[in-house]
């Protein structure tokens, strides 16, 4: 089937800011030894190079301003979600931008950033000082500036809506580095920022828009702020409170936390996983459910999604020794899980369109809660907000809104037929399907509709909406389609 989505191209250095990213996340959740960082470090050298087409005198400079990063006049915003740790760690040593030469190698990389993490040498990496620091340490080719040139300031909305993205991305990577070196976890802060986060949930261009950039880590924390932002998202359709979308964010949020105690070469290993390395795999959701239950006042919610969003009423893993029902939380958690990483690019797959992924998941009823997939597909629509498709006029829209029909929702216009970038003051939001200064616009004509994939049999079934909150735990769930769900399992 043809791909009916597009994402705008990032450039070749927002790829090197969104590698030196992933590489610093990676440091400080591995072993800065292990085979995992040094690829990843290898990788952002090589990409330097790529950038700077290869010309060993070149250098790329990285600017650090307002809470994001900026090339020149290129706001790389794919990067600067990940980027809380980076950028906080140059503000608070005055450094206003990185400057990366071509002949940059991964150990002098490596080093940087190590020092750069280093506490002891805050005061010392000034970039008045930084210099007899770095050349100690062997590092020659990178360079830390104290002023770099003005960027383009973000309106306020829009930066709001980063610096919260920022938060969660930035609570989750210090949850999994806790984790993974048996420390307690900050549930505490994970709900307030989930709390913080809840007004930007429905808003047109908000976090569910900026969660499905192009180039955030889909392994361990992109992939989980995304399942936590369409947990909020199909939530708050169904009538949830706001004490319980905290709940919800906060459990979908850390469902994949037991990942942190999984050896690295097999969490991240590229190829087909052995049997005993799925087996090894296979133990996350435990390993999960074990960290949550060493956290004081944790909500039984979380527990439950992280050790349940693998089960299925067929079955899956793990098995428990006494039957249970799962909770709806879990049941919600999974149908976002699963969702999420159909539609994510993986490095041995590319992502599937909405589409595509909800024709795989009611390819099989008993692989998900039947009421809470249809209530999933009713509150995201067949195109889910942050979805970008190519038009039939060639141009990039971005998915906003819902429509007065599932099959035209309300668009935002990114480039135009030739591929050009609207500028932000100039991307008109438009209904699919309607006429707008004589232009209709609709999904790309040549790429096969919702009837294609499902043939027509699973759209024709009604979701009915629930006056109950669909995370309750007081007298069972009254949940969508009228089924009733069940409480989740005890803490024990």
């Amino acid at each position: 089937m043809p791909d009916r989505t597009r994402i705008p191209a990032e450039s070749p250095v927002a790829m090197v800011a969104h590698r030196l990213v992933v590489t610093l996340i990676n440091l400080e959740m591995h072993d800065p030894r292990g085979q995992l960082v040094q690829d990843s470090a290898r990788r952002t050298t090589e990409q330097i190079v790529t950038a700077i087409d290869r010309d060993p005198t070149a250098s790329i400079t990285i600017a650090v301003r307002d809470g994001c990063l900026y090339h020149g006049d290129e706001l790389l915003l794919g990067s600067t979600l990940q980027a809380a740790r980076l950028i906080a760690l140059c503000s608070e040593r005055s450094i206003d931008g990185l400057r990366f030469g071509a002949q940059t190698t991964p150990h002098e990389l490596l080093a940087f950033l190590l020092l750069l993490c280093d506490e002891g040498k805050r005061d010392a990496l000034h970039p008045a000082r930084a210099a007899t620091l770095l050349q100690a340490a062997g590092i020659e080719h990178i360079t830390v500036l104290a002023e770099s040139a003005d960027a383009p300031r973000l309106d306020s909305q829009t930066s709001d809506t980063v610096s919260k993205y920022q938060a969660l991305s930035g609570c989750l990577q210090e949850s999994h580095v806790a984790a993974s070196r048996g420390h307690d976890l900050e549930i505490e802060k994970a709900c307030g920022i989930i709390e913080s986060a809840l007004s930007k949930v429905n808003a047109p261009a908000g976090l569910l828009a900026l969660a499905s950039h192009h180039f955030i880590d889909s392994f361990t924390v992109g992939h989980s702020v995304r399942v936590a932002l369409l947990a909020l998202q199909v939530a708050a359709a169904g009538g949830a409170s706001r004490e319980n979308l905290i709940r919800i964010g906060t459990a979908a949020l850390l469902h994949d936390i037991g990942k942190s105690r999984i050896p690295q070469e097999v969490l991240f290993k590229q190829g087909r996983l052995t049997d005993e390395e799925r087996e090894i795999m296979a133990r996350h959701p435990r390993l999960g459910g074990e960290v949550l239950l060493e956290q004081p006042n944790l909500d039984p919610g979380a527990i439950g999604a992280a050790f349940c969003h693998h089960m299925s009423p067929a079955g899956g893993y793990p098995q428990p020794t006494l039957a249970f029902e799962p909770s709806p939380v879990s049941k919600l958690v999974r149908v976002c899980d699963v969702f999420e990483a159909l539609t994510a690019v993986r490095p041995y797959k590319k992502a599937l369109t909405p589409l595509e992924a909800y024709a795989v998941m009611f390819r099989d009823e008993r692989d998900f809660d039947q009421a809470w997939l249809r209530f999933f597909v009713q509150a995201m629509g067949i195109y889910p907000q942050g979805t970008f498709l190519s038009l039939d006029t060639g141009e990039v829209a971005l998915v906003v809104g819902p429509g007065t029909s599932p099959t035209q929702p309300l668009v935002q216009l990114m480039t135009d037929a030739q591929g050009r970038p609207y500028p932000d003051g100039a991307r008109d939001t438009v209904q699919l399907g309607e006429c707008v200064d004589g232009i209709t616009r609709d999904v790309a004509a040549d790429l096969p509709g919702p009837d294609a994939v499902w043939g027509g049999a699973q759209t024709a079934a009604p979701v009915h909406h629930s006056t109950h909150d669909p995370a309750s735990h007081d007298h069972g769930v009254q949940g969508c389609c009228g089924e009733q769900l069940v409480d989740p399992p005890p803490r024990a």
